[in-house]
């Protein structure tokens, strides 16, 4: 007779029992079902290319390490801008407020008829305006994975300002919910 496995003294659930099948069959449409349930921040990765701004959406960002600083972007290599940020070596991070959505689907390719976006430079990177934070960062290494490249900045820059964030999750915009101030709200972990 086998033991049941466990955990931590707890017994260890048959997937049926986890609320939801865990299928073998991982395929684009079930993949992005999934990860979509992973609730993010948005950013906008820019780089320069020719003295121009550019940039796209993502919420494929992280952070990397507290000492030295650290930061990754995971850009898809078939992206224009995984070849200007391979090339420049350096890439700007904003972290979109609330009110920025019409940034992130400009962005996300879903161009804004009549609207231009308004960068800060900041060391010669362009970091959007009203944002609730920006980052700046060169790229000390990268990693393939898999149609993405993952881009490690140390950074160089960086700031913020109390405002809320624009969230993502199951491929919709959404918002915090919180009674207390944002600057008191935050990972006491760190």
């Amino acid at each position: 007779m086998h033991a049941s496995p466990r955990i931590g003294g707890e017994p260890v659930r048959p997937c049926g029992d986890a609320g939801f099948d865990l299928s073998a069959d991982v395929g684009a449409a079930l993949y992005r079902r999934v990860m979509g349930r992973f609730a993010t921040g948005v950013t906008v990765v820019t780089a320069l290319a020719d003295g121009a701004p550019h940039g796209m959406t993502a919420n494929a960002f992280m952070a990397g390490s507290l000492e030295p600083p650290l930061c990754v972007v995971s850009i898809r290599k078939a992206a224009r801008l995984h070849g200007y940020v391979s090339a420049s070596r350096r890439y700007a991070v904003s972290i979109l407020a609330e009110e920025q959505r019409h940034l992130s689907d400009h962005f996300a390719g879903r161009r804004v008829a009549g609207m231009t976006p308004e960068f800060a430079w900041v060391d010669g990177m362009p970091v959007l305006v009203r944002g609730i934070a920006g980052i700046v960062a060169d790229v000390v290494d990268t990693s393939d994975c898999g149609d993405h490249t993952l881009f490690i900045g140390r950074i160089s820059r960086m700031g913020a300002r109390s405002a809320s964030p624009l969230l993502f999750f199951a491929a919709r915009y959404g918002r915090v919910e919180t009674s207390e101030p944002i600057e008191r709200v935050g990972p006491m972990f760190w």
